[in-house]
Parts: structure tokens; sequence; C-alpha cells
């Protein structure tokens, strides 16, 4: 996860609650959103539960021997669905053509994914179990998104804050919004 989802910018706290008191516009540059801290632990809970961090019960999906997580899988795909056409924020998503690297990059990290046994999140809540086998995977995710920004930077591609930023602008034209 990256810490510009952890973070809040003080002036965007500010901005809306600027008539409340003077103590909320802190000095501080940005905060840590309390909501993302307990979903982020709620999350590391579930996938440890359900074996998302065992290299071995990963090995076994992937191989089709025990489907039990593609379930799981399925699950999540169908809240996520049904999530966002429920709740506002679906609205919210700004309707973007495929990028042309999503295809090489789910490659990429399915590949590093099947040989590490965990995904960013999974490896996250591998170093809260105490697997220090995790430390490389969390190397490799911080190291593939710094090489990423390098490119971005060489090709024009779009960074990670430019996304957030057409994440966070208005909703087109004829889109309703909660």
């Amino acid at each position: 996860m990256s810490a510009s989802l952890l973070l809040s910018s003080s002036s965007s706290s500010s901005s809306s609650s600027s008539s409340s008191s003077s103590s909320s516009s802190s000095s501080s540059s940005s905060r840590v959103r309390p909501a993302v801290v307990l979903g982020g632990l709620a999350l590391g809970v579930v996938l440890s539960r359900l074996g998302f961090t065992d290299w071995g019960e990963l090995h076994r999906m992937l191989t089709l021997s025990d489907l039990r997580l593609v379930g799981a899988f399925g699950v999540a795909v169908v809240v996520t669905v049904v999530g966002l056409r429920l709740l506002p924020v679906g609205a919210l998503l700004p309707d973007r053509p495929l990028h042309k690297g999503i295809i090489p990059g789910a490659l990429l990290f399915g590949v590093g994914w099947a040989l590490s046994g965990a995904c960013p999140g999974a490896a996250i809540a591998q170093l809260g179990e105490g697997r220090l086998t995790a430390v490389v995977s969390v190397v490799g995710v911080a190291a593939g998104s710094a090489l990423y920004q390098a490119i971005a930077r060489l090709r024009s591609l779009p960074s990670a804050s430019t996304l957030e930023a057409s994440a966070q602008a208005p909703a087109p034209p004829g889109v309703a919004c909660a």
C-alpha cells in the first residue's frame, strides 16, 4: 500500500474543518488515517486466517490442487463489484482506457507472487506474523515501485501521483454522486 493512501494532507483536512477549531490545523503536514490503519490490520488478519500468507497454500492454489483460495478470490471479487455498485465511491472512479502496461505488469506481478508466495498485502501480513523472509518480498515491491516511477518519469507514463490525482477528479458529466 502506498504511503499516499496512508497519509492525508493537513490542507485537505483543515479546509474541510477550518471553522471547527484551531487544533485541526496541526503543524504536521500529514497524518495517518485511523480507518486505513484499522482496515489494513483487518486485511492482514483475514489474509493470515485464510492462508494467503502460507506459501504451501498458495502453491496448492496455483497448481489447482486445492481450490479453497480460488473460492476466496471469487468471493472477494463479488463483494468488490457489489460494493462498487452500491456505494457512492463506485461512481467516483474515473473511466480510463486500459494502460498498455497492465498485461505485462500483471504477468510480472503473478510471477513474483508465485515465486515469493506473497502479494504486497500478504507480505506485510507475513511480517506481522514474524516471517523474516517476507522482507525480501517487501523490498522487491518497493524496488519495483521505484523502478516504475523512474521509467514513468523517463517515458511520461502515468505515475502513482497522477493516477491518484485523476482518481480524485470530479465525476464525469452524467455520473450521479451521492
